[in-house]
């Protein structure tokens, strides 16, 4: 058994054509995706990631018949190499089945497009798998550090994009498709080449009426280079309900990833790192359900054939850079008969998911959810729509007052209505490898501009800085109810009290109130953290909870003033009470009807690439609520306030990232806010201005602070201060004036009339610094960005208005505790 490096022509023809979707799903019927309207446009898009962006996609197409392969090609502008970073799909599933990127010399064919579901192929010699998409998958973001390489010596000189166009009958009229990929790229070279191992059945029979028949492909893995995977992608076509890839070495199985193919074929991060070497074996088994059928399923390209694919996005060093290989021999039987029971244990997947796929919605780990009682909360039909909701426009005018200021990973507000944000200086996260394998960060010059400012929230006016010298990537801020401002450090994994800003003059920027974690030594004891990302502070009963974050996927709570431990909770996975990045934290009411429940208020965490919020009984660690917004494939930060009987922002970072206005007892979106000028990024971060008066979006990308606010406030004629209407003060010489002349009268009139241009999107309003429950709950923390051990994936459709969504909240009984004092 042998690992190729060259693979018959035929064979990755095969796959090509027959890599999709085959199990009949029904698109959002919104038309989120501008890709896939009616009208295409040649605009293009702004980059996604660091460096420049270049799209691939289909130059206003129509499929002339069903199950029709069209291709199209696009040159690499740059002849010095080039390396791609991002791949962010533009296409809905109503259209398109699946698609794939190849890497070429030479496109198949010099049309615009053509046909190339027989010859000409997709490339004119052999093709380089660089990424594959079906079922509504989401964009992936390479880890920092890692890039496919293109141009250059690589010997890709186009990226020619295969769209599959499986119901024609979807497209109405005289409908056009766009569908296709951006590719962001950098010229900067990374540390490590990234490459695509395809796992392959060529052959194999699934008998009629069987429960279960397992399809096993096996290799050597014979190449000098060791290669580290990061993700994974599974593929078949209607039968198979779970994949799984291994690792074999010396006897030992080592997952690589499995998952049910039935859910969004995207590529699925790897939390743990792992090396195959020459000599290791890798092993994939594929496990069908033909019970039903009345006839045998063959492995082959068409609807009615099946599939066995498994699919590993891997690293090496530049240096030694393989960009893909493949393994298509047939298992090994005396291999297999150690193969771990759990490669024949379905995957559930919620049935919901066939009839809706708008976000990734990842499998339940087994015995994740069967065990509890949980109520899934009325929902308002159709004819009951919230219309009464804020409705956000952004303050295009307004912009920090600040120059030289780095990535904007975090905001947050004090008790006297000023806005502070979290920068990154000179360092760039994604832009080069920062942190080694074991996530030690390998740079240890800190920032040296001051990363946290404070901001007068109207003008935007500097009113003061701090921190330089003291940190080294920071990620997360939050002010608790004493002003106290709290700091995490995904570098130095640790989580930072500074006191509030009005303490620093007295220990010169340079003291702390409490330090957590231990400095460049990440782990995952009860007295390290591994990447924090976030803070929420508990001051009535004095306690503050940690989210712990990009490697350990947990909450710890810890006493104050002293910084003891007390209890935590959390693992990573998909099911209930896990988390794949809890990323930020934020107060909201218990709504819990259950007895036994902690009457507290429920501290909801950000479940970002798990595309939810949980919201938790801070006492116990008991989940509460579940709030799944439609349409939503991440969950970024989220902030509640009390106005209007309580909402939930919620920022979603994918594709056209976007925010959303939730009705916070149904989860129901009211309304969605985006940026326009300059468009929103990654938005990172936001942070509620007292009474709802305005809303601060922090954009790790666009290294930009937003502000919005709501349309019918920006339109009032008083501002509010501090919750007090304040109205134009005149002062006695303009009153004397105004009393002696009609001219000044004019004069003074047109003068207001300016003044009130020049501000009349832009009133605050400010809470006091008491503790009641409005502020209490109002108060939370931030942040977010990818570490090299989680995939990313970034962009979502934006939608400007959905109010017909049904969001999905199920609420659940605090009974069983998730709590875990020892580990």
């Amino acid at each position: 058994m042998m690992l190729y490096r060259e693979t018959p022509y035929w064979l990755l023809l095969l796959v090509a054509l027959a890599s999709c979707s085959i199990h009949d799903y029904h698109a959002p019927a919104d038309g989120r995706n501008e890709w896939a309207e009616a009208k295409c446009t040649s605009r293009r898009r702004p980059a996604v990631g660091p460096g420049v962006s270049l799209d691939v996609r289909m130059p206003s197409v129509r499929p002339s018949k069903a199950d029709n392969y069209l291709c199209t090609g696009v040159h690499i502008p740059s002849p010095e190499a080039t390396y791609i970073v991002n791949f962010t799909p533009r296409a809905s599933m109503e259209k398109v089945h699946h698609m794939i990127l190849f890497g070429c010399k030479l496109p198949g064919s010099q049309m615009r497009y053509w046909d190339c579901g027989t010859k000409p192929g997709a490339c004119h010699g052999p093709p380089n798998i660089m990424y594959a998409w079906a079922r509504n998958a989401t964009a992936t973001h390479l880890p920092e550090g890692v890039a496919f390489q293109v141009s250059g010596e690589s010997g890709i000189n186009y990226l020619v994009l295969e769209a599959h166009y499986g119901n024609i009958a979807a497209f109405k009229g005289s409908e056009l498709d766009c569908s296709g990929v951006t590719v962001s790229m950098i010229s900067k070279s990374p540390q490590y080449l990234a490459g695509i191992l395809l796992m392959v059945a060529n052959s194999g029979i699934i008998p009629a009426g069987k429960k279960e028949t397992n399809i096993d492909i096996s290799c050597e893995y014979n190449i000098p280079t060791p290669i580290h995977p990061f993700a994974f992608r599974v593929h078949s076509h209607y039968l198979s309900n779970v994949i799984s890839g291994y690792r074999v070495r010396k006897g030992k199985w080592d997952l690589i990833g499995r998952q049910n193919p039935l859910l969004p074929q995207a590529f699925y991060p790897r939390n743990e790192t792992m090396s195959i070497e020459k000599g290791d074996t890798l092993a994939a088994r594929c496990v069908y359900n033909s019970e039903g059928m009345k006839t045998d399923t063959i492995m082959g390209p068409t609807s009615s054939d099946e599939m066995c694919n498994f699919y590993m996005m891997y690293y090496t060093e530049s240096r030694n850079g393989i960009n893909f290989l493949d393994c298509y021999q047939p298992g090994d039987e005396t291999l297999f008969r150690m193969i771990p029971a759990e490669a024949n244990i379905p995957v559930p997947i919620d049935p919901a998911l066939l009839h809706e796929h708008a976000h990734h919605h990842a499998a339940m780990p087994e015995g994740s959810a069967s065990h509890r009682h949980f109520d899934t909360m009325s929902q308002p039909s159709d004819d009951a729509k919230e219309d009464n909701g804020i409705k956000l426009q952004q303050v295009k005018w307004w912009r920090p007052q600040v120059e030289n200021f780095g990535q904007v990973s975090a905001v947050a507000m004090d008790s006297d209505g000023l806005v502070y944000f979290l920068h990154r200086g000179d360092k760039e996260w994604g832009s080069e490898r920062l942190f080694g394998e074991d996530q030690v960060f390998l740079h240890r010059e800190p920032i040296t501009t001051n990363p946290i400012i404070a901001l007068e929230a109207n003008t935007g006016q500097e009113i003061w800085s701090g921190g330089k010298n003291r940190f080294y990537l920071p990620h997360g801020l939050t002010i608790d109810q004493k002003d106290n401002i709290w700091v995490t450090d995904i570098a130095l994994h640790q989580v930072f009290n500074l006191g509030s800003r009005k303490d620093w003059s007295r220990h010169d920027g340079q003291g702390s109130l409490i330090v957590l974690g231990k400095a460049f030594d990440p782990g995952s004891d009860l007295l390290h953290f591994c990447k924090p990302t976030a803070v929420a502070v508990d001051a009535f009963y004095e306690e503050v909870f940690v989210a712990d974050g990009y490697c350990n996927s947990r909450i710890i709570a810890f006493s104050l003033p002293d910084g003891k431990y007390l209890r935590h909770w959390g693992r990573a996975g998909f099911g209930l009470g896990q988390f794949n990045i809890p990323h930020d934290l934020t107060w909201a009411p218990n709504l819990s009807q259950h007895a036994h429940t902690d009457n507290l208020p429920a501290l909801c965490v950000s479940d970002r690439e798990n595309g939810r919020l949980q919201c938790f009984a801070p006492k116990s660690g008991n989940l509460l609520r579940e709030i799944r917004p439609k349409g939503v494939t991440t969950v970024f930060s989220a902030a509640y306030t009390p106005e209007q009987g309580g909402l939930l922002y919620v920022l979603d970072a994918r594709y056209s990232p976007i925010g959303l206005v939730l009705n916070y007892s149904t989860g129901r979106t009211i309304s969605k806010f985006f940026a326009e000028s300059p468009p929103f990024s990654m938005p990172h971060n936001l942070a509620i201005l007292g009474n709802n008066s305005a809303v601060f979006v922090a954009d790790v990308n666009a290294h930009a602070l937003f502000k919005f606010v709501p349309k019918d406030q920006a339109l009032r004629s008083t501002a509010k201060w501090k919750g007090s209407a304040v109205g134009l003060v005149v002062s006695p010489v303009a009153i004397i004036a105004l009393l002696s002349a009609p001219v000044l009268i004019l004069l003074a009139v047109g003068g207001y009339a300016a003044w009130r241009h020049r501000h009349y999107m832009d009133f605050s309003g400010r809470k006091g610094a008491g503790l009641n429950l409005g502020s209490f709950l109002a108060r939370r923390s931030t942040h977010s960005h990818k570490g090299f051990d989680i995939l990313s994936t970034e962009e979502s459709d934006r939608e400007h208005e959905d109010e017909d969504e049904d969001d999905e909240v199920v609420e659940y009984s605090a009974s069983s505790s998730l709590t875990t004092r020892e580990r």
